[in-house]
């Protein structure tokens, strides 16, 4: 069933991203929000689906660059059964996809605080955020930085 993720958010790092992104995303932190990273908590190569429904019933919101988790039959069933909420950045060097993600921040919790997971958000290199699914239906809804045009 959708639900609505409550501030203050806890962000989960996917182990497919480095340091860096962690970093960005830590900078970006507004107060009482904090950054988990899969190595964490799971054991390194942790099963998608594992710690997909993991992070899901703790109400944390997934950074990852693995765009085909929305795409997979058994990823995506476990992210929409677990309602987690996943943002995605484009594969590029770390420190690309760090700013990329930095950049974004905003708009992920404009995304959190005004849709209901579970939600896939893609990150673009302007910082803003394409929903592609919200409430676990299909969307196509861009939140963009403020003061960005077009």
């Amino acid at each position: 069933m959708p639900r609505k993720l409550q501030p203050p958010f806890q962000y989960f790092i996917d182990e497919c991203l480095g340091r860096g992104v962690r970093e960005a995303v830590e900078r970006a932190l507004e107060p009482e929000e904090l950054v988990h990273v899969l190595t964490e908590h799971f054991k390194r190569g942790t099963e998608d689906e594992v710690w997909l429904q993991a992070v899901g019933k703790r109400g944390w919101v997934v950074i990852t660059m693995d765009g085909w988790l929305r795409y997979r039959p058994n990823e995506r069933a476990a992210l929409l059964d677990a309602n987690v909420a996943a943002f995605m950045v484009k594969t590029a060097t770390g420190d690309v996809m760090a700013a990329r993600i930095e950049r974004a921040m905003p708009q992920i919790r404009t995304a959190l605080r005004g849709s209901k997971a579970p939600m896939v958000g893609t990150i673009v290199d302007s910082g803003a955020v394409t929903l592609r699914i919200v409430g676990g239906l299909d969307a196509n809804k861009t939140i963009k930085p403020h003061g960005s045009r077009g």
